[in-house]
């Protein structure tokens, strides 16, 4: 397939003789080449298409978000009028929303065998049978002890890198074609080390 303007096309075809296949291949192929080792660069069409395109995504967007059968409990996270930073923001806030939830289900199950004695002391029973049993044969002792010391500090260590590697490529981006300030400078060098200390030094749970 070769696509051409009207003209180009006109001429093409009213001169089969000079236009040959075999030489239409050719210059297909040297175009082809010639545009796979140029660098893409958005002109300034593209760039407003892709804005009109993301305005009206963000239009119908509200419009749903506004007929929700259940406003109450809708979700309402996204915000449209947010740059790429306040969105990285608010992802590392919920990554430490979920450390402390992580938290908070390993500080009760640690505490579970404890609640478990005052139950039973509550309700009059004899403590010397409970007491008796060894930690490995009461799921109440070092309940969920794995998941909470090496698989969830193991996935949020590659939540924060991949969280921190998305940002570090999105500031790069937005530096390519947008004037970069000292706050974007600061943050890139910030995550720049801090990935340069998970690298250098950083390990798993075990």
């Amino acid at each position: 397939l070769m696509i051409l303007c009207h003209a180009h096309h006109r001429r093409i075809d009213s001169d089969s003789d000079t236009y040959t296949v075999e030489r239409l291949n050719q210059m297909k192929a040297k175009h082809e080449l010639r545009m796979q080792n140029r660098e893409f660069e958005a002109d300034a069409l593209v760039i407003s298409q892709v804005e009109r395109s993301m305005e009206s995504y963000w239009t119908d967007f509200a419009k749903r978000h506004k007929e929700h059968p259940a406003p109450d409990f809708a979700v309402s996270v996204v915000k449209p009028t947010a740059s790429g930073a306040e969105v990285f923001r608010d992802l590392s806030a919920q990554l430490q929303h979920m450390e402390t939830l992580l938290e908070h289900y390993r500080w009760s199950d640690e505490r579970a065998p404890d609640d478990l004695r005052k139950l039973v002391q509550r309700l009059g029973y004899d403590l010397a049978p409970l007491e008796s049993l060894p930690y490995y044969e009461n799921p109440f002792e070092r309940r969920n002890w794995e998941e909470h010391n090496i698989y969830s500090p193991n996935v949020l260590i590659d939540l924060r890198t991949l969280l921190l590697h998305a940002e570090l490529l999105y500031l790069a981006e937005h530096a390519k074609h947008n004037k970069t300030d000292a706050t974007t400078d600061a943050r890139t060098k910030e995550i720049k080390n801090e990935l340069l200390d998970i690298a250098g030094s950083g390990g798993y749970f075990d």
